[in-house]
């Protein structure tokens, strides 16, 4: 922290050396190069083409979805799907509730691979532990086909993560 501290303090005072240097009546045009933001419509048209070209129910979230609401974590971001409710535990969304059943009648996965209950005498995965800035895709599956497993009767969620990035991001709020 001390070093975080000194590099900050060095840096101000590397731009206020700057600034005295200049003159008053010196004006200083700075041309920016153009700034292009794109992901937010290929995001969402791959997520509605996934949704469409699947053989049962399922609803895709993308980050680019999740990040337009101030959702902290997963369970607040699968509120607002349709056929999903949340059980809030200590003011967080913890469990959710798909199409009526239980909260142990659903399976969560990373991946593609199972989570196991943080709980050793029920099958309820704490979504409110999951941030949403970690995930790329929530893909919900609202109901059963031959390839998944047997005991995900109300429906399954895939927690699809961000791959590492290769050059250096950050995000602020």
């Amino acid at each position: 922290m001390k070093n975080v501290t000194i590099f900050f303090a060095a840096l101000l005072s590397v731009a206020v050396l700057q600034a005295q240097e200049q003159k008053k009546d010196s004006i200083v045009v700075t041309t920016l190069e153009e700034v292009v933001v794109d992901g937010y419509f290929g995001g969402l048209s791959k997520a509605l083409k996934q949704q469409k070209n699947n053989l049962n129910i399922t609803n895709v979230v993308t980050a680019d979805q999740a990040g337009k609401y101030p959702d902290d974590n997963v369970g607040e971001a699968l509120r607002r799907i349709s056929g999903i409710s949340v059980q809030n535990d200590q003011g967080e969304a913890r469990n959710i509730v798909m199409r009526g059943f239980g909260t142990q009648l659903n399976s969560v996965t990373l991946n593609g691979d199972r989570l196991p209950s943080a709980e050793g005498d029920n099958r309820n995965i704490q979504l409110d532990l999951i941030p949403t800035n970690m995930i790329e895709a929530i893909v919900v599956k609202k109901s059963l086909t031959p390839d998944m497993e047997g005991d995900a009767i109300g429906g399954s969620v895939n927690l699809i993560t961000r791959s590492n990035p290769s050059d250096f991001r950050a995000s602020a709020t």
